[in-house]
């Protein structure tokens, strides 16, 4: 790790010849408008990030020289000469500590001063899109865990609905499930009864044929009385046959005395009839009690559902925070579903105070740096109050500020070291 030891510039835009020896310190650069100040602190540096100026060489010069002397004992130079076409060319070393000097190569580039974290862009973006850019900052892919995420939120939702819904079946129930009650209609029970009935009809036409007979036997017994008195030939024959119709008589008159060749009365069919309703009015209460038990049941795995569901939420939620700890984000920072949040409070220049939001940035931009510890900044808006709070930040950090400041009576560039 390494910071600006010492710059030294010639004839680099506004700049004619300036030289500055920070010591890897925090300084403040004072100058006024289009005296150089940017260019003095950040030309070398924008030109490693691939940020090329149509214009470099201070007007009516033909050569430029810029060199930055690093604390570790690196130094790059940066030469520029006018051409006869009117372009410019570039010479670009690093001479290292031990006196070894190359060409300065894309690596090498990316390795002392990588892409710049562009703070202004950055909170003019839209909140997902600050979500977006902190997530590769910070080393963070929450792809996965967002598609899972959106999925279980998805999931909970419907599960929700469902677990509503049930709830609404299951509060149309008047009685509350009774774990004793029959589950099983009285239908073999009913069925028989019904036969029952059956067979009294089927009972009562076989007794009314059986004393039709039996009358018949009757009065067929007091006819042939009148034909023996008409007829004595036939007394005899007469005779034996009544004596066979008189047995019979006798038995029939004995079988009518036993309870089961009494006639069945309506009202025995009514009591049937009673016991036939309340059974049916038994199987009602067993068919509501089973659809509320249903109701309760499906209430119940509805419930089970969310639980599971939020227990996933939950999990990807546990997840995000573990790839949070184990990621590089600054002390502060937070993801939001709709953006990122800084102390609590949304990342931009409406909800956070100045010094909030400079801190918030330069905290983001400390993460692109390459070996250089070193972040420039435009101090134009800040009171002294806030770039005091700034200054202390970044001295527990570790890092360098060149802050840039107008002098308002419009004098060359000049610095001061804010820090040992």
């Amino acid at each position: 790790m390494s910071k600006i030891k010492r710059i030294s510039v010639t004839n680099i835009k506004a700049v004619a010849n300036k030289s500055a020896d920070f010591n890897g310190c925090t300084a403040l650069i004072i100058g006024g408008n289009n005296k150089g100040k940017t260019s003095f602190l950040r030309s070398l540096m924008d030109r490693m990030r691939g940020i090329k100026s149509d214009i470099i060489l201070r007007q009516g010069e033909k050569e430029g020289k810029y060199v930055m002397e690093l604390t570790n004992g690196d130094i790059i130079t940066w030469d520029l000469a006018k051409e006869k076409d009117g372009g410019t060319k570039e010479k670009m070393f690093l001479i290292s500590k031990d006196g070894s000097k190359q060409k300065v190569t894309k690596e090498i580039c990316q390795y002392f001063f990588p892409e710049i974290f562009d703070v202004d862009e950055f909170l003019n973006d839209a909140p997902k899109e600050q979500r977006k850019k902190m997530q590769k900052l910070a080393n963070i892919d929450f792809a996965d865990l967002d598609a899972a995420y959106r999925e279980a939120y998805e999931e909970r939702t419907w599960a929700n609905k469902k677990r509503e819904e049930a709830t609404v079946i299951y509060n149309s129930f008047k009685n509350v499930p009774d774990a004793q009650m029959r589950k099983e209609p009285h239908t073999e029970e009913i069925d028989a009864l019904k036969q029952q009935i059956a067979g009294m009809d089927l009972h009562n036409e076989r007794v009314n044929n059986f004393v039709f007979k039996l009358d018949g036997k009757k009065a067929t017994l007091a006819n042939n009385n009148k034909i023996i008195q008409q007829l004595q030939e036939q007394i005899k024959k007469l005779q034996d046959e009544n004596m066979q119709l008189e047995t019979d008589i006798d038995k029939g008159d004995n079988a009518l005395k036993d309870p089961k060749w009494q006639l069945k009365t309506e009202a025995d069919k009514t009591t049937i009839k009673t016991e036939i309703t309340k059974l049916e009015e038994s199987n009602k209460r067993i068919e509501e009690n089973n659809k509320c038990i249903a109701a309760k049941n499906a209430l119940d795995n509805a419930i089970k559902n969310c639980n599971v569901v939020q227990e996933t939420i939950d999990k990807i939620e546990r997840d995000k925070a573990e790839a949070l700890k184990a990621s590089k984000l600054p002390d502060g920072f937070s993801f939001t579903d709709d953006g990122i949040e800084y102390e609590g409070l949304p990342f931009n220049k409406q909800q956070l105070s100045s010094s909030r939001v400079y801190i918030g940035a330069l905290k983001l931009a400390a993460l692109t740096l390459g070996e250089v510890k070193t972040l420039h900044f435009d101090a134009s808006h800040l009171d002294r109050p806030n770039l005091l709070e700034i200054e202390k930040w970044a001295k527990t950090q570790g890092l360098q500020l060149l802050i840039e400041r107008p002098d308002l009576e419009g004098g060359e560039i000049e610095y001061q070291i804010v820090e040992g």
